[in-house]
């Protein structure tokens, strides 16, 4: 019973490492992405002001 517990538990312990890591990831794609907006946004805002001229 106390070999199947330790098993549960380290178990555990990587599915909450993963899932921590996971979100790290997901954090870091979802910064890239706004930083990528922002970039794409200001160059056609940048573009039009430019045209207008």
């Amino acid at each position: 019973m106390a070999k199947i517990n330790n098993r549960n538990s380290v178990y555990n312990s990587t599915l909450n490492d993963s899932n921590r890591l996971t979100n790290r990831i997901s954090w870091h794609q979802c910064k890239n992405t706004i930083i990528l907006a922002c970039v794409c946004a200001f160059c056609i805002f940048f573009l039009i002001w430019w045209s207008f001229l």
